[in-house]
């Protein structure tokens, strides 16, 4: 009876867990879902004594898995190790379908070591950054109904983890930034998806208070007496998330917003330029229409600058459109 519970158990987590990820094509893209011979849905390729492991230092949820590699003695020429860590997912697409490919990745150390990933024969490559680091590509499926996805730490000597692996595909109407309305928060009260920069001490946070969703985005400044001349304050808070974009394309970015005393305008920047928002005391939506040019990668970036006063932001959507 209890064997039967606990399979119960997993198997209505694994079905909740995909009813959330909405549109994701991944199985098990945050690994949550394991028994003793790995992650359900992943196959996992090892040479040497490489290390593959779910660890509970996640980006998001309880579980990453990590890849693990070594110095070895038979190292090929210009190599340090021998072994190799692959992990693979075999996803049906459709054929002339976009899709966005995304994951988080962090190595245990910086060095010239890289993480590879595999769009049918492009090999792209990762820098060993030491913070969750989002990697995001954009891709033509052209004739393949098939994508055999493939993360790959190659004859190096680190520890990579990975998590939150995506695959969307991408219709006119996609809204391009993940967890647009902030609902997906982590461990350390951020939310998925979005990174944050700060200078100073302002506070930025995911409140459970929202018109669409459960939650909202807020960043408050806050009076400071190390302040530049003519600012009320010397900190900077700026939450973001990059994006991919198709070239010479046209953009549509929207959100909801509210004030609450600022001292100044706050700032939406797209594509480096700055859009400034005037103090409202109830929910608006703001519009911004942009076109891509020749830029295949934008920031979605809200900033409060030297500011003091609060500012609420929820339900961003970017979508393509005229």
């Amino acid at each position: 009876m209890f064997r039967f519970v606990v399979v119960f158990i997993v198997f209505f987590l694994f079905i909740a867990s995909s009813a959330k990820a909405g549109d994701n094509l991944v199985i098990n893209g945050s690994f949550e879902i394991a028994d003793a011979t790995g992650p359900y849905g992943w196959k996992i390729q090892r040479f040497g004594d490489t290390r593959i492991m779910l660890e509970e230092d996640a980006y998001v949820g309880e579980r990453a898995l990590t890849i693990e590699t070594h110095k070895t003695e038979d190292a090929p020429e210009g190599y340090l190790s021998s072994e190799v860590g692959t992990i693979i997912q075999n996803i049906a697409i459709e054929s002339k379908s976009r899709y966005s490919l995304s994951f988080w990745y962090r190595f245990d150390h910086k060095s010239e070591d890289t993480l590879k990933f595999y769009i049918f024969d492009e090999h792209n490559y990762l820098s060993s950054f030491t913070k969750w680091t989002r990697a995001v590509k954009l891709f033509e499926s052209g004739s393949e109904e098939n994508l055999e996805l493939m993360i790959h730490l190659y004859r190096r000597t680190s520890k990579v983890w990975i998590d939150n692996v995506k695959l969307i595909e991408l219709r006119p109407n996609t809204n391009y930034l993940s967890n647009p309305d902030f609902d997906e928060v982590r461990k350390d009260g951020t939310p998925v998806g979005w990174t944050i920069d700060m200078v100073g001490s302002p506070t930025v946070k995911v409140e459970n208070t929202s018109t669409y969703g459960d939650r909202c985005l807020s960043i408050e400044g806050h009076a400071t007496p190390n302040a530049p001349e003519d600012y009320p304050s010397s900190e900077v808070a700026s939450v973001y998330q990059s994006v991919p974009l198709k070239l010479n394309t046209s953009y549509n970015l929207s959100f909801l917003y509210r004030t609450m005393k600022l001292s100044a305008q706050f700032e939406v920047i797209l594509f480096g330029k700055n859009h400034y928002l005037p103090d409202s005391f109830e929910w608006v939506r703001k519009t911004i229409n942009v076109s891509s040019e020749n830029h295949d990668k934008t920031d979605v970036k809200f900033i409060l600058w030297q500011r003091i006063g609060k500012v609420w932001v929820n339900n961003v959507e970017l979508v393509e459109g005229p």
